[in-house]
């Protein structure tokens, strides 16, 4: 599972562009969700009925308080629809008022790179990039017949 930590901009009911930061961008969450919380503090209005019920990975199930459709998500100055399941958490989603899963990484046609921590997302006609995360750095060489213990140590793996 990639978990990305950013800040989105999400428009309100007047059309302002509010800030919203810890926004969770999670290849492993199928959905979009949004907490009933964030929801009220943006005065987003028109959440419609929903009947789904949402199972968690912990197997528990959860009745969603609700849909949110096509709320625009700007990121970098780029804005895409996102419909939002809303709910009322137990307890804070992590610290994560917004969780954007893979429909919005289709959207964005978002391409994450785990070895360089860039994400580069599109609109069609071009492309810009994230920095996630600092650069992985190589692993020094070990040889495969040596391990390191304690305070630089190197011994024999299987001694004879």
């Amino acid at each position: 599972m990639v978990e990305i930590v950013f800040e989105a901009k999400v428009a309100t009911k007047n059309s302002s562009l509010v800030e919203v930061e810890d926004t969770l961008v999670d290849l492993g969450a199928t959905i979009n969700i949004m907490s009933r919380q964030t929801m009220d503090h943006l005065k987003l209005p028109n959440l419609l009925y929903t009947p789904t019920l949402l199972q968690l990975a912990d197997r528990s199930v959860i009745k969603l308080d609700g849909v949110l459709e096509d709320i625009s998500v700007s990121l970098d100055s780029w804005e895409y629809p996102v419909d939002f399941m809303i709910l009322t958490p137990k307890n804070n989603l992590g610290g994560h008022p917004l969780i954007l899963g893979r429909l919005w990484l289709a959207t964005t046609d978002a391409f994450i790179s785990c070895r360089s921590g860039d994400m580069y997302i599109s609109d069609g006609n071009s492309t810009k990039k994230f920095t996630l995360y600092p650069p992985t750095k190589a692993m020094t060489e070990i040889d495969d017949k040596e391990w390191i213990n304690g305070e630089d140590d190197i011994q024999p793996l299987f001694p004879i």
